[in-house]
């Protein structure tokens, strides 16, 4: 029987210098059946040439105007033809069996929709395993799984749609809250795996970006509850704040628990927001 083809999905900017060290990466899997969508973030010659040396006919390269991540992982998943998707970043590294195992994981639960292994995150200095053990309370706190570490079914978009262009960063966190919602996780105790940490990372590069997309991540997540006429628990408006003080932004946690609190949330949540020296007008 033929082997699912996965579609692994690579934006890059301005990172000729990386790249190909990417796409070494991904040749070297001892799982074969794959295509690489490239998606080049805006014109840059460097990067082109660069992806021209690799004369594999299973690397594609998409050329889009300057748009963000999620745009180009957008972009790659509507022209991609794998049954299964999974993400490798233009400074990333897959490990050989990094396909083999998580694909094989995927194929032994037909109801789990994504699948996630371990990692090495390079410092630079040091060299760090991570071992998530996936929670929905843990991820509607933040993001632990890098795009490296997943994959998941095609039916996923499909189901649940692709990724919030909107976000200048966190579309990752937000694109897995909605798939956790539709499907279970399963974790592979296995290093699948590099994420490097350098001067370039965006969450390094554009801290004050942060507070704002979070921001932004809970209130469409709030939204969705309050459409669904799910019940928003205090403990979760607790968290909202607390995630957003942390950011240096209290006050925007605040906001949203006016936005989207119920009346059985009012004397509650008046008290929790006095204690932090805010008042709901």
């Amino acid at each position: 029987m033929k082997r699912a083809l996965v579609s692994i999905v690579m934006p890059t900017f301005k990172r000729s210098d990386l790249i190909g060290r990417a796409v070494s990466s991904v040749l070297a899997q001892s799982y074969d059946n794959w295509e690489l969508l490239v998606v080049l973030d805006g014109p840059e010659q460097a990067t082109e040439r660069e992806l021209k040396k690799y004369k594999d006919s299973r690397i594609r390269l998409i050329k889009k105007r300057h748009s963000g991540a999620a745009a180009c992982r957008n972009a790659a998943i509507r022209a991609s033809s794998g049954q299964y998707i999974a993400y490798c970043d233009d400074d990333d590294e897959y490990y050989p069996d990094h396909l083999k195992y998580l694909v094989a994981a995927l194929e032994d639960k037909s109801e789990v929709g994504l699948v996630y292994g371990d990692c090495h995150i390079d410092y630079g200095t040091r060299l760090q395993v991570v071992r998530p053990k996936h929670r929905r309370a843990k991820l509607e706190r933040g993001n632990y799984l890098y795009p490296l570490v997943i994959l998941h079914r095609r039916a996923c978009v499909e189901r649940i749609g692709v990724f919030d262009e909107t976000l200048t960063i966190f579309e990752d966190w937000e694109f897995l809250l909605r798939l956790s919602d539709a499907y279970p996780f399963r974790h592979v105790p296995k290093l699948v795996g590099k994420h490097n940490i350098h001067g370039g990372n965006i969450c390094l590069k554009e801290e004050r970006l942060l507070a704002d997309n979070c921001r932004r991540v809970y209130a469409k997540r709030l939204s969705q509850m309050m459409k669904k006429k799910e019940k928003v628990s205090l403990t979760y408006f607790r968290q909202v704040i607390r995630v957003l003080d942390d950011l240096g932004k209290p006050g925007w946690g605040v906001a949203l628990a006016k936005r989207y609190h119920n009346k059985n949330h009012s004397k509650a949540l008046m008290k929790l927001i006095e204690r932090q020296g805010a008042v709901l007008k």
